[in-house]
């Protein structure tokens, strides 16, 4: 027998007798008086003690490096995405001009434009008054001349400026009517174009224009013989409505025709 073979011999003997006495509870194993190099190893990477044989190299695990990328990892700032990560927000696009929809954006871009500021005494370049001062003003204080004729130019600029808006919201609205009164997927969009131009000609109506007048009671009649329960039919008979109730309160006494009517 060989050297290596005596060894090898004597270490399993040796290791065969400490693990039965350690069964056997009477008396703990001595610990080994110098622990192997390769036993400390396993020991401090959390692997089983083995016996050292001479000859033959354990194998080491292999530690994780530190900051290793796991399953979840996210990617880093600035790399690109797969459209699964990411959802591209839909680009609008541009209505045509001349359609519907563009017809439908312009009236809602004329009703929004503000109307000039009055042009009274209280904006000049004056100090501006105290709460104190102007709760001393009476309320009732009668306008001077100079302020009346102030008051009056602006009415009647501001009253221009609604005519020439709403005549501009009437023209776009009656194009858009005929654009979609025939297209029945179209008819959100025709009675957008109606509200818009019963909404003009009533405030055209309301400042007298006879025109106008004579306008809503014909759309109430066209809309109705169209379709009777359609929206525009119903909000057509509600702008008479409104518009002979107005007048009923305004010139009921001088003309009670509006009474009539608004019966």
């Amino acid at each position: 027998m060989t050297s290596m073979s005596r060894l090898w011999s004597v270490s399993v003997v040796v290791g065969l007798a400490g693990f039965l006495s350690g069964c056997g509870g009477s008396k703990p194993a001595t610990p080994v008086a110098e622990t192997s190099p390769t036993a400390v190893a396993e020991e401090e990477s959390g692997g089983l003690m083995t016996v050292a044989i001479p000859g033959l190299k354990p194998a080491t695990p292999k530690a994780k490096p530190a900051g290793a990328a796991t399953a979840t990892t996210t990617p880093a700032k600035g790399a690109a995405t797969t459209p699964a990560e990411t959802t591209a927000a839909p680009v609008k696009k541009e209505p045509v001009k001349g359609s519907p929809e563009w017809l439908l954006r312009e009236i809602q871009y004329i009703k929004v434009m503000p109307l000039p500021d009055p042009e009274d005494a209280a904006k000049t370049k004056s100090a501006p008054k105290t709460d104190a001062e102007l709760e001393m003003e009476d309320d009732e204080k009668p306008l001077t001349p100079e302020e009346e004729q102030k008051l009056k130019a602006h009415f009647e600029k501001t009253k221009a400026i609604r005519r020439d808006r709403n005549l501009q919201i009437i023209k776009l609205s009656e194009e858009c009517i005929a654009k979609t009164a025939k297209t029945p997927e179209l008819e959100p969009e025709f009675d957008a174009a109606v509200h818009y131009l019963l909404d003009a000609r009533l405030q055209l109506a309301l400042q007298g224009d006879d025109a106008s007048i004579e306008a809503l009671f014909d759309a109430a009649k066209v809309f109705y013989e169209r379709k009777p329960t359609s929206a525009a039919a119903l909000e057509a008979e509600l702008t008479l409505v409104n518009l002979t109730h107005a007048n009923a309160i305004r010139y009921g006494q001088s003309q009670p025709k509006w009474i009539q009517e608004f019966a």
